[in-house]
Formats: structure tokens, C-alpha cells, sequence
């Protein structure tokens, strides 16, 4: 039924070939797969295709495939299913460098996923030097972005002072700062400050504190400090 309603062009949305591609993954029919990932479905199908190839062993055919399609595409559509393969066989570099060229895009940008790769890989410096190679023009239109994630780096790091030294030359009122530096506090053991941090900014809600003392084995005290239902529905009426 799929794949007579793809043949026909009888569907609206992407997640009609989306549950094609995993049919024909999960049943192993390699052929049909190959047809709908390398055809003009290939934005949706290759990853499938590429995954199902590296599953059966045969993932030099797999890298193959998606570099190939990679020089071809002007939208970057095919790198995360490459760097996501990479990342799996260790190739922590070659994966980098197949996301550099999004790092400035203002869509289809990778950087952001690059950072995580590093961090879960323990390589920090590594992150902090990709992320701080970010010019000032850059760093102004993703401010908010650009400095929380420094700080996380920093404090999955361990490296708590530093991260709140940076936090402390932030303008006060950026997007997220608070949250940031109270996880900060808290990953240095200074609960009672991250409490105080996240209490005292009128902008944070208070599901967030409430958060951290449940983290912290304080769930009474968290349920006492969040506000009453008839608060938050006050809170949400308009006027």
C-alpha cells in the first residue's frame, strides 16, 4: 500500500516515506530500499538505505553512497546520516570535518551537533576550540546560544570556576544565563547558591528549582515551593 501510494505520488507529508523506509529496513527488502533511497526520495530514504548497508556489514558502501550524495547537494542533507556512521566507527576527526563547512549556516548548521560529539567523547578542549573559533559577528547574532553552551562545555569539563568567571562577564539579562550558571553551582556541590540563583530571577519558572531539590533528594520541599494550579492558571489568563 506504501509504496503503490509513493509510486503514484498519493501522499502529502514526509512521514509517509518515512514509515516506508523503516518497513522496508525492518523486512530487509534491500532492493526496494535502494530505490528509495538513492531515487528522488533520497532526502528521506538514504539514511534508511545507508543505515540498512552498515547493519549488513557493508558500510565502506554505505560512506560511499552518502558521499557521493553529499558533492552533489547544495542543501547538506546528507551529512548527519555520514557523521552519524563516522561517530560510530570512532572516526571522531573525519566526522568533524564532514560538519565543518554548516558551522556558519543559518540553517542546516551542525555545529551545535558537533559539540555534543566531542563532549560525549571527553574531548572538551576539542569542543571549547571549535565553538571559540566563531567570529565576533557570529558570537553577536547567537549570543545566548553561543555563551550557554561555553558554559556547559566548561562544566561537563569540570572546569566550575572558569565556567562561572565567563558567566559573571555575561550582560545579566541574556537568555538562559541563569539556568545555566545555577547548573554550574550545583555540579560544584553549591546547591543552596543554584537554589538562590534560580529563586531570585522572576524569568525562570519554578519547575527549574523545584528540579534541582528533587535531584537532591528535597522532593517535599519541591513540592511545597511550586505554586497551586489556581496560581498557574491565574498566571496563564490573558489581561
Amino acid at each position: 500500500m506504501l509504496g503503490a501510494d509513493i509510486a503514484a505520488g498519493r501522499f502529502l507529508v514526509q512521514n509517509t516515506l518515512t514509515a516506508y523506509a523503516e518497513l522496508l529496513k525492518r523486512n530487509g527488502r534491500m532492493e526496494e530500499l535502494r530505490e528509495l533511497g538513492t531515487g528522488e526520495h533520497a532526502h528521506v530514504g538514504l539514511p534508511y538505505y545507508a543505515r540498512a548497508l552498515e547493519d549488513r556489514g557493508q558500510a565502506d558502501e554505505a560512506e560511499t553512497v552518502l558521499r557521493r550524495f553529499i558533492a552533489a547537494d547544495e542543501w547538506d542533507r546528507f551529512r548527519w546520516p555520514l557523521i552519524e556512521l563516522l561517530g560510530r566507527q570512532g572516526r571522531i576527526e573525519e566526522a568533524v570535518e564532514v560538519r565543518r563547512p554548516t558551522f556558519d549556516h543559518h540553517d542546516a548548521c551542525l555545529l551545535e551537533s558537533v559539540l555534543h560529539l566531542l563532549a560525549e567523547a571527553g574531548r572538551f578542549d576539542d569542543a571549547l576550540a571549535i565553538l571559540d573559533e566563531r567570529d565576533a559577528e557570529y558570537i553577536d547574532e547567537h549570543s545566548s546560544w553561543f555563551h550557554t553552551n561555553r558554559i556547559w562545555l566548561l562544566g561537563e569539563a569540570g572546569r566550575y570556576e572558569e565556567a562561572l568567571a565567563h558567566a559573571a562577564m555575561l550582560p545579566t539579562d541574556l537568555y538562559g544565563l541563569t539556568s545555566s550558571t545555577a547548573w554550574i553551582l550545583e555540579q560544584a556541590g553549591r546547591v543552596e547558591e543554584a537554589l538562590g540563583l534560580l529563586r531570585a530571577d522572576a524569568d525562570v519558572e519554578a519547575w527549574e528549582a523545584a528540579a534541582l531539590l528533587v535531584r537532591h533528594g528535597r522532593a517535599d520541599e519541591a513540592i511545597d515551593s511550586m505554586p497551586s494550579i489556581a496560581d498557574l492558571r491565574a498566571a496563564s489568563r490573558w489581561g
